[in-house]
C-alpha cells in the first residue's frame, strides 16, 4: 500500500521525468494495485517501464500490450492519475468487476485486456482536464 504522500511523490517525479522524455500516460491506483498506461519512443518507454519492473515495491508485473500505436491516447497527460481507494463505484464511469476490494483481479484483466482499456478510456473522456 502507498499512502498520499507517497502518491504524490510518485507522481511528482513521473510527471517531471516523463515531460523530459516526452512520455504520455496515465496511473490507476486501487488498494496497493497499480495499472500504468506509457506512451512514447521506444527508446524512451522500454527503459523506464525496465526501471519500474525491477522496482521492489512492484511484484507480478502484468505487460497487457505493446507495441507500436498510430497515435497517442493521452498525449499532452505526462501522467494522469486516479485513486480508485478515494472514489465509490457510482463514481467511476466505466466501473469494471476487475476493480474488486481487494484491487485489480489479475487474472481477469490478463483474460480481458479489453476492458482495462475501456476503463482507462472512459476515464481519459470524462477527465480531459489532466
Amino acid at each position: 500500500m502507498f499512502s498520499n504522500d507517497d502518491l504524490r511523490q510518485i507522481l511528482q517525479t513521473s510527471r517531471h521525468n516523463n515531460e523530459t522524455r516526452q512520455i504520455s500516460g496515465i496511473l490507476l491506483y486501487k488498494g496497493g494495485n497499480v495499472m500504468q498506461v506509457l506512451e512514447g519512443a521506444p527508446d524512451s518507454v522500454l527503459p523506464l517501464f525496465a526501471k519500474i519492473s525491477k522496482d521492489p515495491r512492484h511484484k507480478n508485473v502484468i505487460i497487457l500490450a505493446e507495441g507500436p500505436i498510430r497515435s497517442r491516447e493521452f498525449d499532452g497527460w505526462h501522467m494522469g492519475f486516479v485513486n480508485f481507494d478515494d472514489m465509490s463505484e457510482e463514481d467511476l464511469e466505466g466501473y469494471s468487476s476487475f476493480l474488486t476490494e481487494d484491487g485489480f483481479d489479475a487474472n481477469f484483466i490478463k483474460s480481458s485486456p479489453t476492458q482495462a482499456y475501456v476503463l482507462l478510456s472512459n476515464f481519459k473522456s470524462v477527465n480531459n482536464s489532466m
